[in-house]
């Protein structure tokens, strides 16, 4: 009979120690071996069934986080078409553990189910929800588990997995830009293109509260185009971390009434989130138009908290875009909860090609046997030629916790770039996502803003497929 005296708390992080400790009381006996089989929450079909020996205290610690992340992986911000979906990298395994032993050194062994009977292992462990996150291992909080206690289904808290400064709420983070002495509860916008995809990845059942629905809020100027209740469906209570779609493109998808909206002259848009706990979750995540906020940026006043509107600030403090009429560079990018977060930089980009190629000289011609002279003959020629292209950005002037933020795209495991409609001419039907691999080997932390009082940073890539070589 097993004993399971250790497993990780739930949800947790795929990128972190999954730590199981499992004992019994025969493990003295020949070639005995403790057994962990891992399946999907809701699949019959094994993934993998780890061994372990017995260490000197005759116990067995598993670690199985590579097993369950490598099963893991990500979608698109465009495939959030229905409103809401199950996290990224968001999976559910269920652990079985058993052991299996001989009569002798030599003898065959039998494979038991952990409970006494010969089988599959059969002792489970809970549930384990894990979404593709990293533990920080010099956080002393929770040990290897992902600390949760920060996403609180509050006003004053945030539910949404990121440090983008313009979601998170003043429980983790200041804003961007914040006017002292104003009211804690301030909520800043963020900039956002008309064709834009974006997504807000948000905790469910914290402390058996689970979100229930969302509401979309259009605005031109100071009138109210158009206000629509989504529900969260089956995704209500029954999943640990939900993705809703907040870009202007992902709720066109939602309903014909918003995609009219969103096809006329809107400002700016709030979404607010609710939990099955009453009340607003989430006071609202607010959007700003860009198109209108570079060509026009004292043309959108934001109305004061209590008024039905947005809360009071000018345009003004968004100084970092307002200035620029270069091309946009819009990252979507895996951030350390492993969810997608979105950033824009308004700047020229610079392109530098490295040019290699492979040469052949020729043996010398002996015109005395071979006739004229021919002048189009190469004594040396190239017959390969390769080409690697690097592209680098400097953002604007950053505040330190965007700073900060950025940091997680120059670490990110997956970054794209995404090209909508108007620049592809309206060629395909939806945005492309063009991935790339960031290549800066190195970056400074904003940590004194004293001395770093224009920080920025200079991103550094390579599209990860490069042109052909030509032969």
């Amino acid at each position: 009979m097993l004993t399971l005296k250790q497993q990780p708390r739930n949800p947790n992080a795929s990128q972190t120690k999954l730590v199981y400790n499992v004992s019994a009381s025969n493990s003295a006996l020949p070639q005995y071996q403790y057994v962990a089989d891992i399946y999907d929450e809701t699949s019959t079909t094994l993934y993998t069934r780890v061994r372990q020996y017995p260490n000197p205290d005759g116990e067995a610690v598993f670690e199985l986080s590579r097993p369950m992340n490598d099963r893991m992986s990500y979608r698109l911000p465009d495939q959030v078409n229905t409103g809401v979906v199950t996290a990224w990298g968001n999976s559910k395994f269920r652990v079985y553990f058993g052991e299996e032993y001989g009569t002798s050194p030599s003898s065959s062994v039998t494979l038991y189910d952990g409970l006494g009977n010969p089988g599959d292992p059969d002792l489970p462990a809970a549930p384990t929800s894990l979404f593709k996150a990293t533990k920080d291992p010099n956080n002393p909080v929770l040990g290897f588990n992902f600390d949760t206690s920060p996403f609180r289904m509050s006003p004053n808290y945030d539910v949404a997995l990121t440090d983008d400064p313009w979601k998170v709420s003043n429980g983790r983070a200041t804003f961007p830009w914040a006017q002292p002495g104003t009211d804690t509860n301030y909520k800043p916008f963020k900039l956002i293109g008309d064709q834009d995809f974006e997504t807000i990845p948000v905790f469910n059942n914290l402390l058996g509260d689970y979100l229930t629905d969302y509401r979309v809020t259009v605005y031109d100027g100071t009138t109210q185009m158009h206000q629509e209740q989504v529900g969260l469906g089956a995704y209500s209570g029954s999943q640990d971390v939900v993705i809703i779609g907040s870009g202007p493109e992902n709720l066109r998808l939602i309903s014909g009434d918003l995609d009219i909206a969103f096809s006329g002259s809107w400002d700016q848009y709030v979404i607010s989130v609710a939990s099955s706990a009453g009340g607003a979750t989430r006071d609202g995540y607010w959007y700003v138009r860009e198109s209108k906020a570079l060509t026009d940026p004292y043309s959108i006043d934001i109305m004061p908290p209590g008024t039905g509107k947005l809360p009071q600030r000018n345009f003004e403090y968004a100084a970092q875009d307002r200035y620029c009429n270069y091309e946009r560079t819009r990252f979507v990018f895996i951030n350390k909860y492993g969810q997608y977060d979105f950033y824009n930089v308004w700047s020229p980009v610079k392109k530098m090609t490295k040019v290699g190629r492979e040469t052949i000289t020729r043996p010398f011609v002996d015109y005395s046997s071979e006739g004229d002279y021919n002048i189009q003959r190469r004594g040396k020629d190239t017959y390969f030629t390769q080409f690697n292209d690097t592209f680098s950005v400097t953002t604007c002037v950053l505040e330190e916790n965007v700073a900060n933020w950025l940091t997680q795209l120059i670490e990110s495991p997956q970054v794209y770039i995404e090209i909508d409609n108007a620049q592809q001419g309206e060629i395909f039907p939806k945005n492309l996502y063009v991935p790339i691999n960031i290549t800066n080997s190195s970056y400074d932390w904003n940590t004194n803003p004293r001395s770093q009082k224009m920080f920025q940073y200079t991103i550094e890539w390579e599209y990860s497929n490069q042109r052909y070589s030509l032969t």
